[in-house]
């Protein structure tokens, strides 16, 4: 399963992963079951499939 993708559009890196955490033991775990986007410096968050975060991409 893909956990994070970044890709350049317009000269400008965009980002588009799911949040990890450390658990209890000291391991890298999902936080969420959702997706966030970061470009121009900003977050967005709350996407619940790649499919909805990379329409926020595009438009």
């Amino acid at each position: 399963m893909v956990k994070a993708i970044a890709i350049t559009k317009d000269d400008e890196m965009i980002t588009i992963h799911m949040p990890f955490v450390k658990n209890e033991r000291g391991e890298l775990a999902l936080e969420k079951q959702e997706w966030t986007v970061r470009k121009d410096g900003r977050e967005k968050k709350g996407f619940h499939s790649l499919q909805e975060a990379m329409e926020e991409v595009i438009h």
